[in-house]
């Protein structure tokens, strides 16, 4: 049926639109809303620092204003893979692992939570999502913390 392609294609196109609208008339009108390179700017150790945060087990979700973003409208900058643990490939495990994310204002995951998946592939899902780089997400020109998910598909060699 050719519905769903069509309506995921204007879905997809209104999200674009939406997601670029307001980087362009914040930026426009002199507002504090940072550039994509001084996003870029984070320190190797802040770097590591946030990982470190973000991997660790058992982390509560983060509190405060957090909007929920649909897969279609993210702009990973960076998705880094997981590896394939020995364990799983020797157990023939495979399937989809769901991880779902929260990023700061600048496009930085701080928090992963696999939620649904083999559970010989969680850790590592979660590990590569807490290295994923985003756009900001803006919405009338203020960048805010989102909510949102990944999967990732482990399929045997």
């Amino acid at each position: 049926m050719k519905l769903p392609v069509a309506f995921t294609s204007v879905l997809l196109l209104a999200c674009i639109v939406f997601s670029a609208q307001p980087a362009q008339n914040a930026l426009a009108q002199g507002s504090s809303v940072r550039s994509l390179k001084d996003v870029s700017d984070e320190s190797e150790t802040e770097k590591l620092k946030r990982i470190e945060a973000c991997e660790a087990p058992d982390q509560d979700k983060p509190k405060g204003e957090i909007k929920r973003v649909s897969q279609l409208c993210g702009h990973a900058l960076s998705l880094p893979k997981p590896g394939y643990p020995e364990e799983a490939k020797a157990s023939r495990i495979s399937g989809t692992v769901v991880v779902e994310i929260v990023t700061n204002q600048d496009g930085r995951v701080i928090w992963a939570k696999a939620i649904s998946g083999p559970e010989l592939l969680r850790s590592v899902s979660e590990k590569a999502a807490c290295r994923a780089q985003y756009s900001p997400t803006l919405i009338s020109g203020r960048a805010v913390q989102t909510e949102s998910s990944i999967q990732y598909l482990f399929v045997q060699p």
